[in-house]
């Protein structure tokens, strides 16, 4: 029999024991045979007496894992610390899908392209005024302002070009004018009319008002970038011919009406006036300007060690800059009479020009502040989950990411430069930095001397350095790859000839010397052996990865080879007792060192993973790709549960000792934490 009790029910039960409630409070109380009664009554309460309630403490809440976070489909990305790093080269042309940022013609504003999305910022106080972010499915390819400022245009991977009011920054305009992505754009001075390369091959001019055809013209050669005249009645286009021609343009019917040989490079190496029909190139250390209206080339011959230029822009209308490749100065050069002064930054700094382009060099540091700056790959997460451990290159420093501050810990990246570091088991942050001898001839077997510098870092003082081993080495070959055992006594040294070299950094003693792997020529005659040298987490194992496409794993008590086999990328299990890489066939196995079981085989990655994880629980395996994707695995049934789209492709992963949280680190420079998100 079913019983049902309907709302009137409950509240008619509820009332009937209030009142039998209220009865028994009201009498005396009635006292139990074992009770035995107080002599002394208790005190009445006070009649100023206030009653207060002692609140509740507010529960802290229970971190969720990854994997909690995966069943409960609320795994997402949480944060991102940086933006990536922008082309600060003045309308930057590659015809690729890059970054991009440029200021307006008064140098109000700054605009400025990631893989995310679009960002304009106030000049003057870095207030962001507009964000527009960016389809996974889609790169913005080139972008212009007019020539008032008043219009911002946007060419996109998808062929479309889109207009902003940089008042209000509302869309104008959308229009759909190629079928590959766009690779220049130029508006015209009246703001009637705006020119296109399309895929760097299709020359097109449009009408503003309703994004019709006016003309086109398709090239054999790729083409561009497309200038606009002062007065808009002309293209300049460059042109990838024999001479790297610029070649001239009407600009209402497209008739080709010159062609300027060595004119027609790409930027930097190419500069159009904004001030002056004046155009300028540089090849085989020389300055080639031509003047439009008088018709005339001239040439400077400059005395500099470099073939290359990072800058040239006209500043005013009678001062061309060049900034050459690896050269502190800046070479100005008075275009009436062809003198050339040589600045340092601090005195350029110090003088006033028209061309708000040079902000990009004056203003580069505040910039980089606003957050467009590339972070280093992630080697590493400090034991408590705090900081993330980056190793840089070129002009990307190294240092400890600070998670909560969002900054890096700059103070120790010049006395603590690391080619790899690793955590020790006492806590202490340990890198190597080695010098790479130069050998003469080639192909000598004569040893080279060189110097390991092994810096000891304490996280208990901000990661200052606590010790320095500086050790000498005298090697047959050059050094691939080095890596230091967790208890910080074994420094592993793998040579470009196959050797792998065990040093006793106490002793300062080789303990010995085995071949596993041999060297692998490439072109020119270059040659190496390994990849990367990796310990187990408490030091049992050594795993090498050779240039030959072959993991071994050693055992570091006798160095008898556990296993071998063919794969790259190894990442070791938290425990030590399995191995995972990347198969053949792109598949990721993951294999036990411990008996013969059959490995178990992830598939679903098109491409190569770049990064492995494992989850500290090792019930999950993270894998980021090149083709911008994250993966995520279930070790226990091997079935793909998460496929997750990138920005750009996966250079780097490491999982917080908690396994809250998953950092990842993508090419563009970009880091980014995932972790439960609550809805």
């Amino acid at each position: 029999m079913k019983i049902r009790i309907t709302i009137g029910a409950i509240v008619l039960l509820a009332t009937l024991l209030f009142l039998l409630s209220s009865c028994g409070n009201s009498a005396s109380p009635v006292q139990s045979e074992t009770e035995t009664p107080s002599g002394t009554p208790s005190p009445l309460p006070s009649a100023t007496a206030t009653l207060t309630s002692t609140p509740s403490p507010t529960p802290t809440p229970i971190p969720v894992s990854i994997q909690e976070a995966i069943l409960r489909g609320t795994f997402a990305e949480l944060d991102v610390y940086n933006k990536g790093q922008i082309d600060y080269s003045p309308l930057s042309y590659t015809g690729q899908l890059i970054s991009l940022s440029i200021f307006s013609p008064d140098g109000v504003q700054f605009a400025a392209v990631t893989n995310r999305g679009l960002y304009i910022y106030n000049a003057n106080s870095w207030q962001e005024l507009f964000f527009a972010p960016l389809s996974l499915k889609s790169d913005i390819t080139t972008i212009n302002y007019s020539v008032d400022g008043l219009l911002f245009g946007v060419g996109d991977s998808s062929g479309v070009i889109t207009f902003w009011d940089t008042q209000t920054w509302e869309v104008l305009n959308s229009f759909k004018v190629h079928k590959g992505p766009v690779t220049s754009l130029d508006i015209s001075p009246d703001n009637m009319n705006f020119v296109t390369i399309g895929d760097k091959k299709e020359i097109t001019v449009w009408n503003m008002s309703d994004g019709s055809l006016i003309v086109s013209q398709f090239r054999s050669k790729d083409a561009g970038p497309a200038y606009y005249s002062l007065d808009g009645k002309w293209l300049y286009i460059s042109e990838e011919t024999v001479y790297r021609d610029l070649i001239i343009w009407s600009s209402e019917e497209l008739i080709l009406t010159n062609r300027l040989g060595q004119l027609g490079q790409r930027p930097p190496e190419q500069a159009i006036s904004p001030y002056t029909n004046t155009a300028a190139a540089f090849g085989f250390r020389t300055i080639t300007l031509y003047d439009f209206d008088k018709q005339e080339t001239s040439k400077l011959e400059l005395d500099v060690k470099s073939n290359r230029t990072t800058y040239m822009m006209f500043l005013d209308e009678k001062t061309l800059m060049v900034k050459f490749e690896n050269l502190e100065d800046y070479h100005l050069i008075d275009l009436n009479s062809h003198t050339i002064t040589v600045l340092s930054l601090d005195a350029l700094s110090k003088k006033t020009f028209k061309n708000p382009e040079l902000l990009h060099i004056l203003k580069s540091e505040e910039i980089k502040a606003l957050g467009f700056e590339k972070l280093g790959d992630i080697q590493n997460i400090t034991p408590d989950g705090a900081g993330l451990v980056l190793s840089g290159w070129n002009e990307i420093p190294s240092g400890v990411f600070d998670l909560t501050k969002k900054t890096l810990r700059k103070n120790n990246v010049q006395e603590f430069p690391w080619r790899g570091s690793v955590f020790l088991s006492d806590g202490t942050l340990a890198g190597a930095y080695w010098t790479l001898p130069i050998r003469v001839p080639p192909f000598s077997n004569k040893e080279q001397q060189g110097e390991f510098t092994i810096t000891i870092l304490s996280p208990e003082s901000q990661f200052a350095v606590k010790s320095k081993i500086k050790q000498t080495y005298d090697l047959p070959d050059f050094i691939d790859t080095a890596t230091i055992s967790p208890n910080g006594k074994v420094l592993a040294v793998g040579t470009a000839d196959g050797n792998l070299y065990l040093w006793n950094l106490d002793t300062n003693e080789l303990i010995t010397t085995i071949r596993p792997h041999n060297k692998v020529v490439g072109m020119f005659g270059f040659y190496g052996a390994y990849n990367g040298l990796f310990f187990d987490e408490d030091g049992s194992h050594l795993a090498t990865w050779g240039q030959d496409s072959k993991i071994k794993v050693f055992n570091t008590e006798d160095l008898s080879e556990v296993i071998e086999v063919n794969g790259n990328r190894p990442a070791f299990s938290p425990d030590g007792d399995h191995l995972a890489y990347v198969s053949s066939d792109n598949s990721i196995r993951l294999l036990s060192l411990i008996d013969e079981s059959q490995p178990k085989i992830f598939r679903g990655n098109t491409v190569q993973a770049n990064s492995i994880v494992i989850s500290p629980d090792e019930t999950l395996i993270f894998s980021g790709t090149g083709d911008k994707s994250l993966k995520v695995w279930s070790v226990t049934d091997e079935t793909l549960l998460l496929n997750l789209p990138q920005y750009d492709g996966i250079s780097s992963m490491v999982l917080d000792p908690d396994g809250t949280r998953l950092y990842v680190r993508t090419y563009d420079g970009v880091i980014s934490t995932w972790g439960h998100q609550d809805k």
